[in-house]
């Protein structure tokens, strides 16, 4: 700390990597954008340029060093260049995906208008992009900071991680879009927990025991439901009451001791920690779920019924829609996700820890919102909530891969939910303005 205080070699050395480290990341975002937008386009550019971008993206980059060092010596050069590269692809990939997959209404009404090619990517398709361009900035910054997070064992690790907050995102972005909140995640983790655990202890099956944990949640969920649907209760609040009384249930419950597992189940912990080939089971539960509520959530009546609803009650009300089912529906659905959610978390030790979930709420609200959902309901998609929590956990992966503490995280969480915040009314001033 002396040497750092004193400007010491390490301040130095410090001062020498940032430089290198911004640098780097900032030429691959300009040379990311950039290109990707020639890319999404000029149909001439992606027909001669995408080959050959397939070919280096899929080339270890490492392979690559020693030619750097030959064109750029041991310099500062050779490592900006190196960090580019690296943080280049995803700039790229995020680019193109952002500005080719625009709302098409909103393409046909700008040339219904006879607006130039320039007006319609100026007013339309970069502010559409832009929840994908700032997605890719935040996973180029990561790679460019740390090598060890570009090696495929650190994706897998990653992907294990967050699958809990993968599917408790499902229930919350959906219920979010309709309108409503449920701060009850975190606290229904531990409860999911314990409750599982201590069936296991009972009656030594484990069968039960998860059948047990698994029912608390659509259980609560439906008490919520009726709080809010049937008694005229706010959402935020009513939530939040809930959150409280779960987590102190289980405080009183556990005196703060955890519930262990006394018999072991290997059957259990594999639910977290097993893999069938490379992929861990927590992902693929993750990635089937996902994949089913993006089709109910985009290609079925219920689906539209959510958006319809959260858009706006009364007018969804008045078209014979029935309000107060499809939010209940959504309550129950919230509570089933986190439970499922809280039944990895017990997995990963096999044990009912009481203070499990703590801040988890925080983190899911702050990934949906990242991923373009809408604080008022009625906007957003499921995909980008899960865009959001991958964004969030690249984040503290890359964070704790270069030893900052977990405070730290905390801190970058905060302002990452700030930004997420701003953008979204930033974007939603910016249309009201058109």
């Amino acid at each position: 700390m002396r040497d750092i205080v004193t400007g010491g070699p390490m301040l130095r050395h410090t001062a020498v990597t940032l430089a290198e480290i911004l640098a780097g990341f900032g030429l691959a975002v300009a040379s990311g954008l950039g290109l990707g937008v020639m890319i999404a386009e000029l149909r001439p550019v992606r027909r001669m340029l995408m080959p050959y971008l397939i070919s280096l993206n899929a080339a270890p980059k490492i392979a690559l060093a020693p030619l750097l060092v030959v064109w750029f010596g041991f310099g500062m050069a050779s490592k900006i260049v190196m960090a580019a590269l690296i943080a280049f692809f995803p700039v790229l990939v995020n680019v193109v995906s952002g500005l080719t997959s625009v709302d098409e209404g909103k393409l046909r009404l700008m040339r219904s208008l006879a607006a130039s090619r320039w007006t319609t990517f100026t007013k339309v398709k970069l502010f559409d992009a832009l929840p994908h361009i700032l997605a890719g900035a935040k996973t180029a910054i990561v790679l460019a900071v740390v090598p060890e997070s570009r090696q495929p064992r650190v994706f897998f690790d990653l992907l294990r991680e967050v699958a809990p907050n993968l599917i408790a995102v499902i229930g919350i972005s959906l219920l979010m879009i309709g309108g409503e909140f449920d701060l009850t995640v975190g606290a229904m983790l531990a409860a999911v927990g314990v409750v599982t655990v201590t069936v296991f202890n009972l009656t030594q099956t484990m069968g039960w025991g998860i059948v047990a944990g698994l029912a608390t949640g659509p259980l609560v969920g439906a008490i919520l439901g009726i709080f809010v649907t049937r008694l005229k209760m706010t959402s935020l609040m009513t939530t939040l009451g809930m959150m409280f009384a779960l987590r102190g249930a289980v405080y009183v419950y556990t005196n703060k001791t955890p519930i262990v597992d006394k018999n072991q189940f290997e059957s259990f912990i594999w639910l977290y920690q097993g893999s069938i080939g490379p992929v861990a089971v927590p992902t693929i539960l993750a990635i089937v779920l996902i994949v089913a509520f993006v089709i109910i959530s985009t290609q079925t009546e219920f689906g539209r019924h959510i958006f319809a609803v959260g858009g706006n009650a009364h007018a969804a009300r008045v078209s014979g829609i029935h309000v107060e089912r499809v939010k209940f529906l959504l309550f129950v659905l919230s509570g089933t996700m986190s439970a499922i959610a809280g039944l990895l978390v017990a997995a990963q030790t096999g044990t009912g820890y009481f203070d499990a979930g703590l801040g988890f709420e925080l983190l899911v609200i702050t990934a949906t919102v990242l991923g373009g959902v809408s604080l008022a309901g009625g906007q957003g998609s499921l995909l980008g909530a899960v865009l959001g929590v991958l964004i969030l956990g690249m984040t503290g992966k890359g964070l704790r891969l270069m030893a900052m503490p977990t405070t730290t995280q905390l801190v970058v969480t905060g302002l990452v939910m700030m930004l997420a915040v701003y953008l979204h009314g930033l974007r939603k001033r910016v249309l009201t303005c058109r």
